[in-house]
């Protein structure tokens, strides 16, 4: 009966000051929406590197040549090493043969090469720990000391560069976040601060009666989280519309770029932006009456 008491204190006091907490969940709604869209993309483009890494390879083009007995004892080397999960043998026969078939239809562009100008070739998968730029560099270090191999193919360097993108995204998502974490702080602990300017006589009087300060508080703190709450929901409706927009208009695009569906909401965004709102309010609480009631 005393929480719910509290809480009544609480919504009392914001229909009391309405203009005032409209003000505080508008503004902490434009706030939420703009670190909920940095945060999808953040989580949106962490699990592009993650894509991309699990489809590294490494192929091996072998001089022309080579004898099985060396082909052999080359694949079974490099299928000791740490890195590897297994190798595939790609003869000349079957690259042309691979070649041939990816080409537009018709007559055999190929029909008039007479040799067969494709070398032999292993493909080599990493394991899951080693499926990123520092795995295949250890892979690529030891082949190149091999002479049976002609020339390596590796998406190492294109890996890195957008590992660096993603981390200098994730660098100024943190850097945005702060900047919102103050702004929201401010604007509630404002509002707060003003809500009490307009209930200075029932404070005293509370005050007056033996009320204890954390009892005169808590109505204000529990007033922080709903307005904190009532904003991140918004922000959540305003981040779901523009999903249900984007996916309508240009979800099939959006899957063709990237080779996978978008998700434009993850739950663990919407779990994040409303623990941040209610957060941010009741932080933004205690900061306005910090000092209060004993000035």
């Amino acid at each position: 009966m005393k929480i719910l008491s509290l809480i009544n204190k609480s919504i009392a006091g914001m229909r009391n000051a309405y203009l005032v907490n409209l003000l505080a969940i508008v503004n902490i709604a434009l706030s939420l929406t703009l670190f909920g869209g940095f945060l999808v993309g953040i989580m949106n483009a962490n699990r592009l590197v993650e894509r991309l890494g699990n489809r590294l390879e490494v192929v091996v083009y072998l001089k022309d040549g080579i004898s099985e007995e060396s082909l052999k004892e080359l694949q079974e080397e490099i299928k000791r090493y740490p890195e590897v999960r297994g190798v595939t043998y790609i003869s000349k026969e079957e690259a042309l043969a691979s070649l041939d078939k990816g080409l537009a239809g018709g007559p055999s562009v190929l029909e008039g090469l007479g040799e067969n100008p494709l070398p032999a070739s292993l493909i080599i998968k990493l394991n899951d720990a080693f499926q990123n730029s520092a795995g295949i560099k250890g892979v690529t270090e030891r082949l190149g000391n091999i002479d049976s191999i002609e020339d390596l193919q590796y998406g190492g360097e294109w890996i890195t560069k957008i590992s660096v993108f993603v981390s200098m995204v994730r660098f100024g998502g943190v850097l945005f976040g702060i900047v919102i974490m103050l702004s929201t702080l401010v604007i509630v602990s404002n509002t707060i601060r003003l809500t009490i300017q307009t209930r200075v006589d029932e404070i005293e009087g509370m005050r007056l009666v033996g009320a204890t300060p954390l009892f005169i508080k808590a109505p204000f703190f529990i007033e922080g989280i709903i307005v904190g709450g009532i904003g991140a929901v918004f922000a959540v409706a305003v981040l779901a519309a523009a999903k249900n927009l984007i996916g309508y208009n240009f979800g099939n695009d959006l899957k063709l770029l990237f080779g996978f569906n978008l998700d434009l909401l993850p739950y663990q965004a919407v779990i994040i932006i409303l623990l941040f709102g209610m957060g941010f309010g009741l932080i933004g609480s205690v900061i306005s009456l910090w000092r209060f009631p004993r000035n």
